[in-house]
């Protein structure tokens, strides 16, 4: 994803409300078949900066659209992402996922998470 510190979700719940993420979404690592939870941890409450904690619910906010299978909510949300941070590299991984999934739908059973190939 190209960020620094990425924590789990059960590591994110026992660090408490003190610090402020970037949802990223579930992974299913391969070999693996549950999905996880993880996040970019950007830093201690307070002291990230405001512009960057509006980018992360905004980010955010195309994750659970993704989620939900609402391709053209999600696709907007990662373009405009795109154009804030064009380097994202989390942004442009779940850009890519959003035009397959528009082109080709994930099957019923989806567990609305991306699959890494690699461990």
């Amino acid at each position: 994803y190209g960020t620094r510190i990425l924590v789990s979700g059960p590591t994110y719940a026992q660090a408490g409300a003190g610090f402020v993420v970037r949802p990223l979404g579930g992974v299913r690592v391969k070999g693996k078949t549950q999905a996880v939870p993880i996040f970019e941890l950007l830093g201690r409450r307070g002291a990230v900066p405001e512009a960057l904690c509006q980018y992360a619910e905004q980010f955010g906010g195309g994750v659970a659209a993704f989620q939900q299978r609402a391709w053209a909510e999600a696709r907007a949300a990662f373009e405009a992402c795109l154009r804030q941070r064009p380097d994202d590299l989390a942004a442009r991984q779940y850009a890519v996922a959003v035009q397959h999934f528009i082109a080709v739908p994930p099957p019923e059973d989806w567990g609305a998470a991306l699959e890494l190939t690699e461990k």
